[in-house]
C-alpha cells in the first residue's frame, strides 16, 4: 500500500485543438507523475506484474473547514460523503499512472474499488493484490473482501 500526498484529482478528459490534434491536459500528466513517483520511492524494485490484479484506492478529501460541527462530526463518521470528482475518473487516473510501473497494462485488472471519503489528512491510498496473492490476502483478514471479489 502508498500513498499519494494531497488533494486527490481526477482524469481529465483529452483535449482536441482545432487541427485534430488531441493532448493530455498538463495537471492530469502532473498528477499521474506524482502518482508514479509516490509507487516508486515506496516499492524501488518493483517489476510490473504481467499477472491479473486488484486495485483498492481510497481518495481522502479534507473536511470543509466552513462546514458546522454538526456536519463536520457526520463528515469525519463517514456520514457524509464528498461529492468532488466522480469515482470512476479518480481511479482511472491512478491506474493509467501506474502502467509499466506496477503493471504491464491496466487490462489486467480484473476488480477495483473507489472509495471517497472525509479525513483531516487528503491524500490517495492504493493497494494492489495479485492474483497470485490469494493466500496473503486471506490471511490479512479480508476473508470478506475475498469471497465478494470471487463470488
Amino acid at each position: 500500500m502508498f500513498d499519494v500526498p494531497g488533494m486527490p484529482f481526477a482524469k481529465q478528459r483529452a483535449r482536441t485543438l482545432r487541427t485534430g490534434r488531441s493532448y493530455t491536459p498538463k495537471e492530469t500528466v502532473i498528477y499521474e507523475n506524482l502518482v508514479k513517483t509516490c509507487f516508486v520511492d515506496k516499492y524501488p524494485e518493483a517489476v510490473p506484474t504481467e499477472a491479473p490484479c486488484s486495485v483498492f484506492i481510497c481518495a481522502v478529501y479534507p473536511i470543509p473547514k466552513s462546514w458546522s460541527k454538526k456536519d463536520k462530526i457526520k463528515a469525519d463518521a463517514g456520514i457524509l460523503t464528498p461529492r468532488r470528482h466522480d469515482w470512476d475518473n479518480v481511479g482511472k487516473i491512478v491506474c493509467d499512472a501506474l502502467n509499466g510501473v506496477a503493471w504491464t497494462d491496466d487490462n489486467q485488472i480484473f476488480a477495483g474499488f473507489v472509495f471517497k471519503k472525509y479525513g483531516d489528512r487528503p491524500c490517495v491510498r492504493v493497494l494492489i493484490y495479485d492474483y497470485d496473492d490469494e493466500e496473503e490476502l486471506k490471511e490479512r483478514g479480508n476473508e470478506d473482501l475475498w469471497q465478494a471479489l470471487t463470488a
